[in-house]
This record gives C-alpha cells, sequence and structure tokens, in this order.
C-alpha cells in the first residue's frame, strides 16, 4: 500500500504499473534482476508485461492503472523504473532510461 500511496502522491496522472511476481513467484536473490531483466525488455520491445491480477480491489490501496493485457504502450517508453524491496529494510531502486533521439 505504501510504494501505491508514493505513484499516486508523486503523479498526478499514475504511470502504467504492473508487477511480475505473480508470473514469476519468488525467486529469492535474482528477483531484483529479473525485475530489471523485464523493465530493459518492456523499453526495447514496447511492451508492458501484464500484472497478473485477480480483480479484487484493497479498498485500503489507492487505485493504480494495472496493465492487465501486455498491451503496448501509446507512446513509446523511454524509462523503467525497477523496484527491489527485500528482507530486513534492504531496499534498491534502477531507474532505466533509453535513448531515442530519432523519435
Amino acid at each position: 500500500s505504501m510504494e501505491a500511496t508514493a505513484v499516486t502522491t508523486l503523479f498526478p496522472t499514475p504511470p502504467a504499473c504492473s508487477s511480475t511476481k505473480g508470473l514469476t513467484g519468488h525467486t529469492l536473490g535474482a528477483a531484483g534482476a529479473l525485475e530489471a531483466a523485464f523493465c530493459w525488455l518492456a523499453l526495447t520491445q514496447r511492451r508492458l508485461p501484464a500484472h497478473r491480477f485477480d480483480g479484487d480491489y484493497d479498498p485500503e490501496i489507492p487505485p493504480l492503472p494495472l496493465v492487465t493485457n501486455g498491451a503496448a504502450p501509446q507512446r513509446r517508453p523511454r524509462r523503467a523504473l525497477s523496484n527491489s524491496f527485500a528482507f530486513g529494510g534492504n531496499n534498491a531502486s534502477l531507474l532505466l532510461t533509453l535513448d531515442h533521439p530519432t523519435e
């Protein structure tokens, strides 16, 4: 819920959000690297990974625009943020950026 609150507070129009953990399970030590790889693929392939979602919203969490169909975004994405929140408060964020000078 804290992550959703941060996104809705920072962005007047929240960006598309997804999570791949529901598709891969928890890969423990490889989770951050796998998430970064998914972000890189989303940028280079111009496809947003679908969020595996049962459709049951938690009323305590602010609503986010979850990607449910793996569709191509309206605009070519230039940035993707990969967050890793681990045991014991070990947290990391990686911002991946592509440069598209011709677009």
